[in-house]
């Protein structure tokens, strides 16, 4: 996977808890074959009530949303793969993830380098 595309960091996702924002996950800008796709990395249990808080509302203008979940026991190449091969340009891939450890094992499936 890593040998047809190129990430680079877009912006930290932050949710509405109380009074306060917290830090949740980021969001990568993905090209490959051509196509220019978001995706975020969510550490949370999947919540589909939380995507407006995870994207901006332009995003549902613009392309669709494809959401997912990563967990420890995941094929991560298999299934980040699978769902970028269905995404056009301008969409946006939210992969809700069990924890900041199945993120990092999916940043480096991508060959993100911080």
């Amino acid at each position: 996977m890593q040998d047809y595309l190129t990430t680079s960091f877009n912006r930290h996702i932050s949710c509405p808890t109380g009074d306060q924002l917290e830090d949740i996950g980021l969001e990568l800008l993905c090209t490959f074959e051509g196509r220019h796709v978001f995706i975020s990395f969510v550490s949370t249990t999947t919540d589909y009530e939380l995507i407006p808080f995870i994207i901006p509302e332009e995003r549902f203008e613009t392309g669709s949303v494809h959401v997912s979940e990563l967990h420890h026991e995941t094929d991560l190449d298999d299934e980040i793969e699978t769902i970028l091969s269905h995404a056009n340009n301008g969409d946006t891939l939210i992969f809700f993830c069990d924890s900041s450890d199945v993120i990092a094992r999916a940043l480096e499936a991508l060959a993100y380098q911080s």
